[in-house]
């Protein structure tokens, strides 16, 4: 009995898809890219995809511990019950901390957002990017943005805060924001424009990114500047639902997420930022109205003078 079962976990194995589960768990030439031990359900200090595998499949498969893997691990617990694996079925509504989540992206629209360079900050010199889900029946501003971010510390100098930057001395999250945050932050304080590209999706492929974004509320990176940055890991998890390997670059830049997601664009619009638009309505004045409109920042110095 035992050798039958292993025959048919053998062919399982077979069958599986490593290159999307390799997505899920965040492996990259057999290496976790996780540092926080949280995120994986192994024990061991070294360990493989396919050890992380039997592992999620043990618990999964426990009377005790199954239905609570299954709440805090849904993609893992979707993609092996997909993959023909004979575990359990769990009600994923049933998870209350779960289905709290997921009610923050109802009826959602999926967007790349592209945040036009910032000089002032070399993490930022080419731009930054970030997905936005778009409730269909809510403004833009009160959408839902994913980006991943370093947190670093305001105390480091130039060389410290570069340095680190380089060698993976901070660490990165995947970090939920309203959209209207950054466009205070972007529009406004930086004056960068923000370019939102609509991506067609669909509803099970924006659902599979959202579990997984469920899922690494335990994660923690190491961020480094040029390739494991804002760019490599909205692209690794764009890559998830599309089942795409990802493409190890010595640079990722944020317009490499534009490249390779440009088919799956279906609709752009643009939010300038604040000096653009101030700059945009002038031009639309006649000669009179700017003479009078000079006259009007002429009064208002003076008032501030006296």
């Amino acid at each position: 009995m035992k050798t039958f079962i292993l025959v048919i976990f053998c062919i399982n194995i077979v069958a599986f898809d490593n290159t999307e589960w390799n997505n899920i768990i965040y492996f990259s030439n057999n290496k976790p890219e996780i540092i926080s031990p949280e995120f994986y359900l192994s024990r061991k200090k070294q360990f493989t995809s396919v050890i992380e595998l039997n592992a999620t499949l043990s618990l999964l498969n426990s009377k005790k511990y199954g239905n609570s893997t299954a709440c805090n691990y849904p993609l893992r617990y979707t993609f092996l019950k997909s993959q023909y694996f004979n575990i359990p079925t769990y009600n994923l509504e049933n998870c209350k901390e779960l289905k709290e989540f997921t009610d923050n992206f109802k009826n959602n629209e999926l967007y790349l957002a592209y945040s036009s360079e910032y000089i002032s900050v070399p993490s930022s010199a080419f731009g930054h990017i970030m997905l936005v889900f778009k409730n269909k029946d809510v403004p833009f501003e009160i959408a839902k943005t994913i980006h991943f971010a370093a947190v670093t510390n305001k105390e480091d100098g130039f060389f410290t805060y570069n340095y680190k930057g380089l060698t993976g001395g901070y660490k990165g999250y995947y970090v939920l924001n309203y959209f209207f945050k950054k466009l205070y932050e972007y529009n406004t304080k930086e004056q960068r424009n923000i370019y939102l590209y609509k991506l067609n999706f669909s509803d099970e492929q924006t659902k599979k990114i959202i579990y997984s974004l469920y899922e690494l509320r335990k994660a923690t990176f190491k961020y480094y500047f040029f390739n494991k940055n804002c760019a490599s890991y909205t692209t690794k998890l764009l890559n998830i639902p599309k089942n795409k390997l990802y493409k190890q670059k010595n640079f990722y830049l944020p317009i490499d997420t534009l490249q390779q997601y440009k088919k799956n664009i279906i609709d752009k619009k643009v939010f300038l930022s604040l000096i653009y638009k101030i700059e945009y309505l002038y031009n639309t004045l006649s000669t009179n109205d700017k003479k009078n409109l000079k006259k009007l920042f002429d009064i208002i110095q003076q008032l501030m003078t006296i």
